[in-house]
């Protein structure tokens, strides 16, 4: 099942005399890029969170959010008084040695360690437990939407990959007469040249080289072959495919490229501009998905 890397997931805990609220929102990302905020009576379990983050969504852009919402006379921090005193009284003395004016001192005093606590007890293992509980639940959520994305991007990605197959089926359709065409073109320039002055061997050599340059038929064949494959990663591969359906549009392009410098066809050039066209659908397609 095709994953797209967009995603949204929300859950409500009433906790304590609050409401503990989980929001997490996905963007498509080559790496694992999380932007993180926490209450400060969950600092403890930061690195627990990301780790849970990353285990089950691999990869993206995600902003996770835990908010505390509720009665408004709710002390979410606290001030350690004396600390604070300790701070702004050793600050104050600090200035009138240095001739320094008094600016801003509680701004910095806010700033130093331990001066703000957070008005919670420690968690209980009961607590932390339904909050990571409920962090997964909303995992779940933006892994449902993400499925459904998915599924319209696997559609996007078909059509396009069905357009480029039928494109190389039209193109071995013509390739035959372009063939008649290019070896008419040969013989007429050949009957303009002096049969006596020719080199039979360099003529072999040139002849043998101007057929290997034109031909297209191994590109048509690789071409055929990555387009399979890609169609098998989508449908049957089990493991993350993004990265493998990103390598595959760039096999694809490659060939895509040697088929039209090769091609010197009119008719045939069509179709690989509507392939390109098709190609650059896929790319843009492929960076959303997991």
């Amino acid at each position: 099942m095709l994953h797209s890397m967009t995603g949204y997931g929300r859950v409500n805990l009433n906790f304590r005399v609050q409401q503990l609220t989980v929001e997490i929102k996905t963007l498509n990302s080559k790496y694992f890029d999380l932007n993180l905020k926490i209450p400060a009576f969950l600092k403890h379990k930061e690195f627990d969170i990301r780790n849970l983050l990353q285990e089950k969504l691999q990869r993206g852009k995600i902003d996770c959010s835990i908010l505390l919402e509720g009665q408004e006379n709710f002390e979410a921090v606290k001030i350690n008084e004396k600390l604070a005193e300790e701070y702004l009284s050793q600050l104050r003395a600090f200035c009138k040695k240095q001739n320094l004016v008094e600016e801003n001192l509680l701004d910095q005093v806010l700033k130093m360690p331990q001066v703000l606590e957070s008005a919670f007890s420690e968690l209980s293992e009961n607590e932390c437990k339904e909050i990571f509980e409920k962090i997964e639940i909303g995992i779940g959520k933006l892994n449902q939407h993400r499925i459904q994305e998915g599924r319209s991007l696997k559609d996007d990605l078909l059509n396009s990959l069905s357009n480029i197959e039928n494109a190389v089926l039209e193109i071995e359709k013509i390739a035959p007469n372009r063939r008649v065409k290019k070896r008419e073109k040969l013989d007429a320039l050949l009957s303009e040249v002096d049969q006596n002055k020719l080199d039979e061997t360099r003529l072999e050599q040139e002849l043998l080289y101007y057929i290997e340059k034109l031909d297209i038929n191994e590109e048509l064949s690789r071409l055929k072959g990555h387009c399979e494959y890609f169609r098998e990663i989508i449908e049957n591969d089990n493991s993350s495919k993004g990265k493998k359906l990103g390598f595959m549009s760039q096999e694809l392009g490659r060939e895509i490229n040697t088929l039209g410098a090769k091609a010197n066809d009119t008719d045939i050039q069509r179709f690989v501009v509507l392939m390109k066209e098709d190609l650059e659908k896929i790319k843009e397609q492929v960076n959303n998905a997991l």
